[in-house]
């Protein structure tokens, strides 16, 4: 089902387990298309119309459970950057997966440098296959494309972390600082049944 959640940063959608169902992103593309925003579950006050949104897709693209859906995923969630490209083009996307073949976030980048600045000889590497495939960025045929491609980003047998790749996506959030107001949110598809490892207490 559909799980809306606040956070500090603004909203968080997660679709879980809806696979097969013909109506996946409706709920996301009726709050677009009317131009408002909602901020927390059904009967919660919307956000005035018109309001620039700024937007993670994130996408778990791992093997071999995500993989069967990652063509009518994409073309989905590739129709909603172009439902926003012909009626809010101010808008801003980024397209982060996780499961990825290669692995591309500041996240991780800053870990690998700070361990070199403290010669960390034994620094274990964090936040891999976690790519970050387009930056925020308004809405564009270009991110829409790139939404449609998901089959190519899938990884071989690359783990996916649901923990780190939210905390990336929050990141990609945090970073993009822009004057003005605008509401953030975070649109997570998974089906939650890649194995994670869980840190040791």
């Amino acid at each position: 089902g559909l799980e809306v959640s606040s956070r500090g940063f603004g909203e968080v959608v997660f679709f879980l387990g809806v696979f097969g169902c013909a109506n996946f992103l409706e709920p996301l593309f009726e709050s677009w298309h009317s131009h408002t925003v909602s901020d927390g579950p059904p009967g919660r006050a919307m956000a005035p119309a018109g309001k620039k949104t700024c937007t993670v897709l994130l996408v778990d693209v791992s093997r071999p459970s995500m993989v069967p859906h990652l063509g009518w995923v994409g073309d989905a969630l590739s129709r909603v950057v172009q439902n926003r490209l012909m009626h809010a083009k101010a808008d801003e996307f980024a397209l982060v997966t996780c499961g990825a073949r290669e692995t591309k976030n500041d996240v991780h980048t800053e870990g690998l440098e700070n361990a070199a600045m403290a010669n960390e000889q034994d620094y274990e590497e964090e936040y891999l296959n976690i790519c970050v495939d387009v930056p925020m960025a308004c809405a564009s045929s270009e991110t829409a494309s790139t939404a449609a491609r998901l089959e190519d980003l899938a990884g071989e047998d690359a783990p996916a972390d649901y923990l780190d790749a939210l905390t990336v996506a929050s990141d990609v959030l945090v970073r993009h600082e822009r004057g003005g107001g605008f509401h953030r949110r975070v649109v997570f598809v998974t089906d939650l049944k890649t194995p994670c490892a869980i840190d040791a207490a």
